[in-house]
């Protein structure tokens, strides 16, 4: 299956949510490897889950820890992908991993190592146009609404998702993600 755009889901926290994404041809999956986090990942737990998915590349997310921090933790983890703030960019510098920036600011970006695989920008009221040359992933406020006329009007590579919990082991409800990813499936 493909997709019309880049899609990675962070936050995932199940098998389920990790192979209905795989399937769908979702490109990265997020793993929060932040110990402090609600939705935090052992190694163990990330082993389990990606052993049972294949053709997706796998993120760590990091949210605020330190940088010396996520050095040490990604060598726990067999990652593609490092996602940090950044306050932590010159981590790129660090890791021979590719690193995803996720800014508040788009703006910041020009102030920023231009080595980043990708630059998560939380907020789709900005305009990307100026920025059509950077490897830019849209976060937030994508809804089935408003996911054609973002896909239409802005000029990125693709777009962020967030996984959710399960109800009980095995049971979930895809609802919102289906949706919009669905309504990204190219026609064949």
């Amino acid at each position: 299956m493909a997709l019309k755009t880049i899609v990675k889901v962070g936050e995932i926290t199940n098998l389920s949510d990790a192979r209905y994404c795989a399937g769908m041809g979702v490109e990265m999956l997020g793993f929060n490897l932040d110990p402090n986090s609600e939705s935090y990942i052992s190694p163990e737990q990330f082993k389990e889950i990606t052993d049972w998915v294949a053709g997706v590349k796998s993120v760590g997310e990091f949210g605020w820890m330190n940088q010396d921090d996520i050095l040490s933790t990604i060598k726990e983890y067999n990652l593609d992908l490092i996602e940090v703030n950044d306050s932590n960019a010159e981590i790129i510098f660090k890791t021979d991993i590719q690193v995803i920036l996720s800014v508040n600011n788009i703006g910041i970006i020009k102030s920023l190592p231009d080595s980043a695989a990708y630059y998560l920008v939380e907020d789709v009221g900005f305009d990307f146009n100026d920025f059509d040359s950077l490897p830019i992933l849209v976060g937030g406020g994508i809804s089935k609404q408003n996911i054609h006329k973002i896909l239409q009007n802005t000029a990125f590579k693709g777009i962020a998702l967030k996984g959710s919990k399960e109800e009980k082991s095995g049971f979930k409800d895809y609802d919102e993600l289906a949706d919009i990813l669905e309504m990204l499936e190219k026609e064949e």
